[in-house]
């Protein structure tokens, strides 16, 4: 793929800097899927890093075009980045986490928080977790939008159950964005949201963990993993 996209990678994402070669990869950025594929980050010979990522990036390039052209009518920029996507793989410029230096640019990250808030909600996506937002200063950026358009939404149905599943679906709790906290009433519980989630924090329950992965010892445990 690089060999073939190599022009089109610097003309667009490096900013017209010539680009022949990789010289670095670091495959530490995410678990494997799809048959061992998985997201790597490149550093280009012209002195750039990029991300490769095994998919397609449609459902971002059209969340680009509406969180944009909301903004522009309601006068509030928002971030772009470059990248180009394929059917199957895509490149993508890297934006880097950052702070806000006034209560000013501190508001305007809060206000512009809100635009994705609708957005999302609007268009049903799921699963907005703290690892799928970067703040770039006052500008948050939502990254890997694979669940753009989620599960659609069942009806009301006549259990507890039912009623209970449906109003949080149809709340914009369900983006994943606002906090969310799981816990009970004898253990803090884990908060996971694209707002105020970190990570370090320990799940409530067990789950199968690979441990001395790559040996002969190599099993399966179950423990309460850090998220």
């Amino acid at each position: 793929f690089f060999e073939k996209d190599k022009n089109k990678i610097g003309e667009k994402i490096c900013g017209g800097k010539l680009v022949k070669r990789i010289e670095e990869i670091d495959f530490s950025l995410s678990d494997s899927h799809k048959s061992g594929k998985r997201v790597a980050k490149l550093k280009l010979d012209n002195g750039m890093w990029i991300l490769y990522k095994p998919r397609a990036m449609k459902n971002d390039e059209i969340y680009m075009q509406l969180i944009q052209w909301i903004s522009h009518h309601i006068g509030m920029k928002q971030y772009e980045y470059p990248f180009l996507t394929y059917e199957e793989h895509s490149w993508t410029y890297i934006v880097e986490q950052s702070s806000c230096n006034s209560e000013k640019e501190l508001e305007n990250y809060y206000v512009r928080f809100g635009i994705h808030l609708f957005l999302t909600y609007l268009l049903g996506a799921q699963d907005l977790h703290y690892e799928n937002i970067i703040a770039a200063g006052e500008y948050p950026v939502i990254i890997d939008l694979e669940a753009l358009s989620g599960i659609p939404r069942k009806q009301k149905g006549r259990s507890i159950d039912e009623i209970i599943y449906h109003q949080l679906v149809e709340s914009v709790w369900n983006t994943g964005l606002l906090p969310f906290c799981w816990g009970t009433q004898r253990r803090k519980g884990v908060e996971c949201s694209g707002i105020n989630g970190k990570g370090g924090q320990k799940y409530l329950f067990k789950i199968p963990v690979v441990v001395e992965g790559g040996t002969s010892n190599m099993h399966i445990e179950y423990m309460c993993k850090f998220q």
